[in-house]
């Protein structure tokens, strides 16, 4: 009977250590951001590690720049951003998770890559629609 209970008694710390963990794991990701400033110091952006921009400065010698130039600074300072914020993340998570943390750069690898995946092929499809696409040799319904 004591070997029941023990078996219990260990399974029950696990599940408390793994409980604890994963709310060390949430405080230390709840506030990660990104930051990034364009090399010219027109655009600043912080975005969370899911890519999300939560914030985008723009400087008064922005209106000297053309629309070009100013989407590509843009774009690029958020890359840039993203990239911190992911690095961010990595670092908040091993200090949570320690010698765990590979298993969570696996999820988020898979997540990072479905993700990215899905949203090429949604554009795809909306081109498609977009120009009559797959549609325009009449009714799909035959």
């Amino acid at each position: 009977m004591s070997d029941i209970s023990d078996r219990v008694e260990h399974m029950m710390r696990v599940a408390e250590e793994q409980a604890q963990k994963a709310g060390e794991l949430q405080d230390a990701v709840e506030n990660v951001r990104g930051t990034a400033t364009s090399a010219d110091g027109s655009v600043t952006v912080t975005v969370s590690p899911s890519g999300a921009l939560l914030d985008l400065r723009l400087s008064p010698q922005v209106s000297r720049q053309s629309h070009t130039v100013i989407q590509r600074t843009i774009m690029s300072t958020i890359s840039e951003a993203g990239r911190r914020a992911s690095e961010a993340l990595r670092d908040a998570a091993s200090s949570a998770l320690g010698d765990q943390i590979g298993h969570f750069q696996y999820i988020v690898d898979a997540v990072t890559a479905s993700s990215g995946a899905s949203s090429e092929g949604d554009s795809q499809q909306r081109d498609r629609s977009d120009d009559g696409g797959d549609f325009e040799a009449g009714s799909f319904l035959r």
